[in-house]
């Protein structure tokens, strides 16, 4: 995230971050989250919901469906707060994108 600011480590120098992604990194599409607490933390849990293939009989029958977990993230409040501003920001930045192409297409 970008709008994460320097860190410091309890230095008096900020050390600059510098993110690296390994070569291995594999996306994955995720279309769940699940959020909690306990104590301190907030538990941030990414899954993915792949509906059964069935008949039209069998979907009466069903009562859930599964989300897979593909990861936990454990961040404090402060990290939580910046991820969500971080995204927030992200969002509006994507819509006035999209909403500007749409429009220019017009």
């Amino acid at each position: 995230m970008s709008a994460m600011p320097e860190m410091t480590h309890g230095q008096s120098k900020p050390l600059t971050i510098r993110r690296v992604n390994p070569n291995n990194i594999q996306p994955e599409f995720v279309n769940d989250l699940a959020i909690g607490t306990a104590g301190v933390m907030f538990y941030l849990t990414f899954s993915r919901i792949q509906p059964p293939v069935v008949t039209a009989d069998e979907v009466q029958k069903l009562e859930t469906v599964d989300a897979i977990a593909s990861t936990v993230f454990v961040v404090t409040p402060d990290f939580f707060e910046a991820m969500a501003n971080a995204m927030k920001t992200g969002l509006d930045n994507y819509k006035t994108t999209t909403v500007n192409k749409k429009d220019e297409a017009s």
